[in-house]
C-alpha cells in the first residue's frame, strides 16, 4: 500500500529570488540514501515523490493520492542515493520515499536542505481509521496466467545468463504462459513492441531489462489486468468491444 510509506511534511516559505525570473519559488534539495542494504547484497530500487499537501492534514491518505499527481519525482533507481534538486512555489508539500517493489522494506536516511525559514518534519503515519474506507474492486480470478508462486521457473527459462528478462525474453515467456490458460490462442496478437512497453514501464535503471523483483511487480499487474479484461469481455470473444473498453479502463 503506497500511502503507508513514511511521509514527511515539507513547508516552503523562504522565497529564492532569481534575477530576471518573475516566478516566486523556493529552492530545496531532498536526498534519499539507503542504509545497510548493500552490505546484505540487496540493491533496492528507491525513489522520491513530492505531492501538494492536504489542506487540513499533514499526510496524504489513499484517497488523497488518487486525486493528486506529484509535483516533483525521480525514476526508481538502485543507486545508494537518489536526489531531487528543484524549486516550488511557497506552500505545504508531502515527501514520500518508497521502493519500486511493493512490500519490500529497507532502512533509509532522508535529508532535506532548504533556505532558512522553510522546514521539513516527519508526518504521522496514517492509520486505517484516518482514511475513508475504500474497497478496491476485486474480480474473479480465472486460470489465464500462472500465479507468481509458480512463475519463477518460467522466468529463469526465458531470462539471460545474468538473470535479466529483456523484451524478447518477455515476449517468449508471455506467449508460453498464455498458451497454457483460458486465453490460449491470444498469444498471436502479442507483439514485441507490447513487451518493450511493458519492460519500460517497470525498468528502474533504464537499461531495457527486468530483474526478478521488477518482473514480480510487473507480473502481478499483468495478472490483475488480465482478470479485469476477462471480467469485461462479456461475450467471451477474447476481444473488448467498444462499449466494454471504457468500464474496463476505469476498473484498471
Amino acid at each position: 500500500l503506497y500511502w503507508q510509506n513514511p511521509q514527511f511534511l515539507l513547508v516552503l516559505s523562504e522565497v529564492y529570488n532569481v534575477p530576471g525570473n518573475t516566478q516566486v519559488t523556493c529552492s530545496f534539495i531532498v536526498a534519499l540514501m539507503q542504509k545497510h542494504q548493500r552490505r546484505k547484497g540487496l540493491h533496492l530500487p528507491v525513489g522520491l515523490h513530492i505531492y501538494p499537501a492536504h489542506p487540513q492534514n499533514t499526510y496524504l491518505s489513499s484517497e488523497d493520492l488518487r486525486k493528486v499527481l506529484p509535483v516533483c519525482s525521480n525514476q526508481y533507481s538502485t543507486y545508494r542515493e537518489v536526489i531531487i534538486r528543484s524549486s516550488l512555489p511557497p506552500g505545504r508539500y508531502i515527501i514520500i520515499p518508497s521502493t519500486g517493489v511493493p512490500n519490500l522494506q529497507g532502512e533509509f536516511l532522508l535529508r532535506v536542505l532548504t533556505e532558512p525559514g522553510s522546514n521539513a518534519i516527519a508526518a504521522p503515519t496514517p492509520t486505517l481509521q484516518d482514511v475513508s474506507a475504500i474497497i478496491e474492486p476485486s474480480f474473479p480470478h480465472q486460470a489465464a496466467l500462472p500465479a507468481i508462486g509458480s512463475i519463477r521457473p518460467l522466468f529463469q527459462k526465458h531470462s539471460n545468463k545474468k538473470g535479466f528478462c529483456k523484451p524478447l525474453h518477455l515476449h517468449q515467456l508471455l506467449a508460453e504462459a498464455i498458451q497454457g490458460g483460458v486465453l490460449a490462442g491470444s498469444e498471436k496478437f502479442l507483439s514485441l513492441e507490447h513487451c518493450k512497453s511493458l519492460v519500460a514501464l517497470m525498468d528502474s535503471q533504464g537499461n531495457a531489462q527486468l530483474n526478478w523483483l521488477e518482473f514480480q511487480t510487473l507480473w502481478d499487474k499483468i495478472r490483475k489486468w488480465t482478470d479485469i479484461f476477462l471480467a469485461y469481455d462479456t461475450n467471451k470473444s477474447h476481444h473488448l468491444e467498444y462499449k466494454e473498453v471504457e468500464p474496463a479502463l476505469k476498473a484498471a
